[in-house]
């Protein structure tokens, strides 16, 4: 996963490319960006082609990749990129292991040890 800082929005798009209505807001990420991985080999990445489709093994397209890079939904470039839609894809969140507490071993007392009772 390539983390990116945000763009400037609409304000970063050609003008024949803005929106009106959103014009001055920051836009939001409504995709991921990665690294070529090793399931993209077999996909048109491998044969020479400068952009094209990311298509998974059963053949559903997640995204695009452009060796040349492709510009976020929030105005920032990516070069190069491989961008999946976040609607395609499912997101799981890793949380790290929840911090086990030692159990508390507490000294035995047996008949032979124990203080004398008054």
């Amino acid at each position: 996963l390539l983390l990116h800082e945000t763009g400037k929005g609409q304000d970063a798009f050609r003008y024949r490319k803005q929106s009106t209505t959103d014009r001055g807001k920051v836009g939001e990420c409504t995709s991921v960006f990665l690294e070529p991985l090793s399931w993209m080999e077999a996909s048109e990445i491998t044969v020479g082609h400068t952009e094209g489709k990311l298509v998974c093994r059963c053949s559903a397209r997640l995204g695009t990749f452009n060796w040349a890079g492709e510009q976020c939904s929030c105005g920032r470039w990516i070069v190069p990129a491989f961008q999946v839609h976040k609607a395609r894809i499912d997101v799981i969140r890793v949380m790290p292991p929840p911090t086990m507490s030692r159990p508390r071993v507490f000294p035995t007392v047996s008949a032979d040890t124990a203080p004398p009772s008054a």
